[in-house]
């Protein structure tokens, strides 16, 4: 049940997720899901998981192996937690209160892909957000682009699929750290408004232990058919 200044989103096919001021989403979040999504059976964890939108759009989608949503929020968890029980469909989401820097110590299931929504900003980089949830989610003075691909070089099994969206300025800091934990970048996309347009966020997949050899995809236009398509199933209940 959805709380005051909570609300019910609906994301098609009969899911239905709690947000709240402190943890809602954005498109970057609905281009990654995209981006990432598991096969079938394969198990997955998103790493810094927020209201959960990335393993609940994976389940809208058909995935049905294990799917794990980490944040060291509690107030996060207790989100998800209300929004699954909105859904007693859905059997394989599994939210875990943690710092993903730990996690690695207590958590020995190898997982197929991890996903992550980083920090998009340094730490003393811009002017920092007013409400707490904003400024983890945000900058990085609590977890670091190297600590978050090091935590996930650990928990991903080899061969495995690191997902990653992030701005364009960040990009040589994160194809550093997934190389310094033994990621290698395979397939890179650029997100932009329109054709001509600057890109304003990068969607990124590496694997563990994978050879050297970068993909770089089409541009992903934000005023395109494929955009109306991902957009599409989210707005087919509101």
């Amino acid at each position: 049940m959805a709380k005051k200044a909570e609300h019910i989103e609906y994301l098609d096919g009969g899911v239905k997720l709690i947000v709240s001021p402190e943890h809602t989403f954005g498109t970057d979040a609905l281009l990654l899901a995209a981006f990432s999504r598991p096969r079938v059976r394969e198990t997955a964890m998103d790493l810094g998981a927020g209201c959960g939108i990335l393993p609940f759009l994976w389940f809208r989608d058909g995935c049905r192996g294990d799917l794990y949503a980490v944040d060291i929020q509690k107030d996060a968890i207790d989100l998800m937690q209300r929004s699954l029980r909105e859904n007693p469909q859905i059997r394989n989401i599994f939210p875990l209160h943690a710092d993903l820097r730990e996690l690695p110590d207590h958590f020995s299931r190898p997982m197929d892909m991890i996903v992550m929504n980083p920090p998009y900003f340094p730490e003393g980089s811009g002017a920092p957000p007013q409400i707490k949830s904003a400024q983890i989610a945000r900058h990085d003075g609590s977890c670091t682009l190297a600590q978050l691909c090091e935590s996930a070089a650990k928990m991903v099994k080899f061969g495995g699929r690191l997902a990653v969206s992030i701005p364009p300025h960040r990009l040589c800091d994160l194809f550093c750290a997934m190389r310094e934990s033994r990621i290698e970048p395979k397939r890179a996309r650029f997100v932009c408004q329109r054709e001509n347009a600057a890109p304003w966020l990068v969607l990124v997949e590496g694997r563990r232990g994978g050879k050297s050899g970068l993909r770089v995809e089409n541009n992903l236009l934000i005023e395109s058919e494929e955009m109306e398509k991902i957009l599409r199933p989210y707005r087919k209940d509101r």
